[in-house]
């Protein structure tokens, strides 16, 4: 069964996009994303991934 291709709403692909880049950027890991959803503030969560980075390096 084929289904029909419909297209998302200018609103809708633009948020889809910006929720890939904030994913994106954040990398997935747990503690970044946490800091992400209690900050919103890309830079908090770089911080963590930056510490994780240099936690693994050591």
């Amino acid at each position: 069964m084929e289904r029909e291709k419909k297209r998302l709403s200018d609103i809708i692909h633009n948020k889809v996009l910006e929720l890939l880049g904030q994913y994106l950027a954040i990398g997935g890991m747990p503690e970044a994303v946490q800091a992400w959803i209690e900050t919103n503030d890309p830079r908090a969560s770089y911080e963590v991934q930056k510490v994780l980075v240099e936690t693994y390096q050591t």
